[in-house]
């Protein structure tokens, strides 16, 4: 492929042949657009300076404008869990998929520690056992408190959120 000629001014484009790709030459010392055959050494080395000074000037507003970015928070640590992962939560979703096959009058009845009992007596393995495990019934019953408060479980261990999440 044929580069395209520079083209410096008006005779330097009506020269072209018919169809020949042609580009603007770059401003540097000698050629500034613009500059007619008249002008003279020092009225282009002046053009040259003026059109180096609107540049620089140009790349500091960019410059600026790059610093004066905020920074995205880089947090250290582990990325933070969506809610439904949290601790609370995950203890009350697992008796949540535990509880809804009762009965609803056996459900009535449920209270969070009978349910913890129901849960620690299932064959869990992995984290879902760990959450049962190395704690005392009194901080996981508020701990389930809590995620049924997230869940929104009523008293019939009901739960519109619940239904929803195990559907997706």
């Amino acid at each position: 492929m044929k580069k395209p000629k520079q083209v410096r001014g008006i005779f330097d484009y009506l020269l072209l042949k018919p169809g020949e790709e042609y580009e603007m030459a770059p401003v540097s010392e000698g050629y500034v657009p613009g500059m007619g055959l008249g002008a003279s050494e020092d009225a282009i080395r002046w053009a040259y300076k003026g059109h180096q000074l609107e540049r620089r000037e140009h790349l500091v507003e960019l410059d600026a404008q790059i610093i004066a970015k905020p920074k995205q928070s880089a947090k250290i640590g582990w990325p933070q869990k969506t809610p439904e992962l949290r601790i609370d939560n995950q203890r009350a979703y697992v008796l949540w998929l535990i509880v809804r096959n009762y009965s609803e009058s056996y459900r009535l009845e449920l209270t969070n520690r009978r349910a913890i009992k129901l849960a620690r007596e299932h064959n869990f393995k992995g984290k879902t056992k760990a959450c049962w495990l190395y704690r005392e019934d009194a901080s996981i019953e508020q701990s389930v408190s809590r995620g049924k408060a997230f869940w929104e479980i009523d008293s019939c261990w009901n739960s519109q959120k619940c239904e929803q999440f195990h559907a997706g």
